[in-house]
């Protein structure tokens, strides 16, 4: 992930929005690096999909020039319980595109 993932914007934020659309409780972890530091690292469990933590929000990550290595990993097994979308932002906090679980795969490959 760097600032010219989107081809014709900058990317200066991020949020990262983990829901549950299932009845059965799971655990995310997220952390993200850079080639010289770890830029953050969150546990969260992610309860039942209409519970007040059926979902987490981290909000307003900086996407800097060098490349950040980005990792989600659950502990679901059952696949499209777990939704992930990540809202890219510019420098001025405006959405300018959002990536979903099948095209961060894609990105991945």
């Amino acid at each position: 992930m760097n600032r010219s993932l989107l081809e014709g914007f900058t990317i200066h934020l991020m949020d990262i929005v983990i829901a549950n659309s299932g009845v059965q409780t799971y655990e995310v972890y997220l952390d993200a690096q850079d080639t010289r530091n770890e830029l953050f690292r969150f546990l969260y469990r992610i309860g039942p999909a209409n519970s007040p933590d059926g979902s987490a929000l981290i909000q307003n990550v900086g996407i800097y020039q060098e490349p950040m290595q980005l990792r989600i990993v659950t502990n679901r097994f059952t696949p499209g319980h777990c939704v992930i979308r990540m809202y890219l932002k510019n420098e001025y906090g405006v959405v300018i595109g959002i990536l979903s679980e099948h095209q961060l795969h894609k990105l991945a490959d």
